[in-house]
């Protein structure tokens, strides 16, 4: 994931990094975030969205590259780069699942879904048949 800046709390908060009193984050070996859920949607070229969840991403320290030209260095974008692992908890079918994926406007995909998509993690919804 590429970003422009995702902040010291954001940052803490994703790897298990420290803030010390002065606001500055501290990064050490030993630090293990613990894995979130990510959200997102993606552009197609029909115009419609593809909505996905991951519902567990473990993430490592963000790369900070630097690049140098004489007497200037310039920032580049940061990446943050995440494992995509299964769900320890199982759905209504015993199942773990990794993701989560709907097309905007595809064929039986619930509106009342996708409008909500971003409010909570999705959570599947089977027929009780």
């Amino acid at each position: 994931m590429g970003m422009d800046d995702i902040g010291v709390k954001a940052a803490a908060d994703l790897t298990g990094s420290v803030t010390d009193e002065n606001g500055v984050l501290i990064s050490a070996s030993e630090n293990i975030g613990q894995p979130v859920a990510i959200g997102f949607r993606a552009l197609k070229p029909d115009g419609r969205y593809r909505m996905f969840w991951l519902y567990r991403v473990k993430f490592g320290f963000p790369a900070t590259n630097l690049q140098t030209k004489g007497d200037n260095i310039t920032f580049q974008t940061p990446v943050l780069e995440g494992t995509v692992m299964r769900r320890n908890k199982p759905d209504d079918l015993g199942l773990h699942p990794w993701k989560a994926e709907a097309t905007e406007g595809g064929t039986g995909v619930s509106a009342e879904a996708i409008a909500e998509w971003f409010s909570k993690v999705y959570e599947p919804e089977y027929d009780s048949e």
